[in-house]
């Protein structure tokens, strides 16, 4: 975890792709909905970081 809270995913080549695949979703779609959640400000990229800048807000919209 992050000084200011957030999560900080540090996975080496971390791209839509494998998210797809870890989600069971088309890369396409991993896409789009990084897309939205970084919008939402849930999450930001930092390099090949994925930063979790919300997680109770992530959790509540995954809930959905």
């Amino acid at each position: 975890m992050g000084d200011n809270g957030a999560v900080i995913i540090e996975e080496p080549l971390m791209s839509h792709k494998e998210i797809a695949c870890w989600t069971g979703t088309a890369r396409e779609t991993a896409s789009i909905q990084m897309k939205q959640l970084e919008k939402k400000g849930l999450v930001k990229y930092d390099g090949r970081k994925i930063i979790i800048t919300d997680l109770p807000g992530l959790v509540e919209e995954v809930d959905k």
